[in-house]
């Protein structure tokens, strides 16, 4: 009866790792997308293995298995690579090409402060009915303009609020 349940226990265990390799497999293909396929003669960057920086190179053909490429870099050798390992030069289609100059219209203006200005020649209520901004009815020749609306930066603290110094000698670990 002893090994029966060693037998049982083990079945659950690779039960349990079958599931749990399946979950993660579905989260991973729920995101996962395949990068567009290199076609020979294309010019293309290689990542040296050494130093990890990218360096030209062209594909030499396509091999059967899936993504992968049989590459010649500009030092001369052929090499065998996977897709992922292999950098496109070329703007992938879910990428935008940048403008050559950034539009100049698209500034914001810089908002003015409230101030009051005497100008008998204007009239104090727009020319439509409702306002969304709301003006004074003060049949006093100034003009009010609206401004953002600023809080108050916070009061200072009292001194009556205020901890007690350190002792010098006595530092709080940092």
């Amino acid at each position: 009866m002893h090994t029966s349940n060693r037998a049982q226990s083990r079945d659950d265990v690779i039960s349990r790792l079958n599931e749990r390799q399946e979950s993660q497999k579905a989260q991973h293909d729920r995101n996962a997308r395949d990068l567009p396929p290199l076609y020979k003669g294309q010019k293309i960057f290689i990542q040296d293995q050494s130093t990890n920086r990218w360096k030209p190179a062209q594909v030499q053909n396509v091999c059967e298995e899936p993504r992968s490429y049989m590459v010649k870099q500009d030092e001369g050798g052929v090499v065998r690579r996977n897709r992922h390992q292999l950098l496109s030069p070329s703007p992938s289609p879910q990428r935008r090409p940048l403008p050559p100059h950034p539009p100049t219209h698209h500034f914001l203006p810089i908002p003015q402060p409230l101030f009051v200005e005497r100008s008998p020649h204007l009239p104090l209520l727009p020319p439509f009915s409702q306002s969304s901004i709301p003006l004074s009815r003060d049949p006093s020749p100034f003009r009010q303009t609206y401004t953002p609306h600023h809080t108050p930066s916070p009061s200072p603290i009292k001194s009556s609020e205020m901890p007690p110094p350190l002792n010098k000698r006595h530092r709080s670990p940092t």
